[in-house]
């Protein structure tokens, strides 16, 4: 028996991915616009989105890898900021 309204797994896969991918790119947004004004760390970056350090790690080497933001520091000394 088919039903009209029936959605498949793989949709909801997409349409979940595609939400996943959205709230990335606008999180990575506002840590661009964060940054824009003072340092930024891991841990604020934490706190102001309530994420995991390994989620706010991943977000910030992506935008070190894009050239967005400069890297000062090491370990938990590191700071992040606008690329000028």
């Amino acid at each position: 028996m088919d039903y009209p309204f029936t959605v498949t797994l793989e949709e909801l896969r997409r349409k979940a991915n595609a939400v996943r991918l959205e709230k990335r790119r606008e999180r990575r947004e506002k840590i661009l616009e964060l940054s824009r004004g003072l340092a930024v760390t891991n841990a604020i970056i934490q706190s102001y989105f309530r994420i995991s350090r390994q989620t706010a790690s991943k977000d910030l080497n992506v935008l070190v890898r894009n050239g967005s933001l400069s890297r000062l520091g090491r370990g938990r000394s590191c700071a992040y900021t606008i690329t000028a």
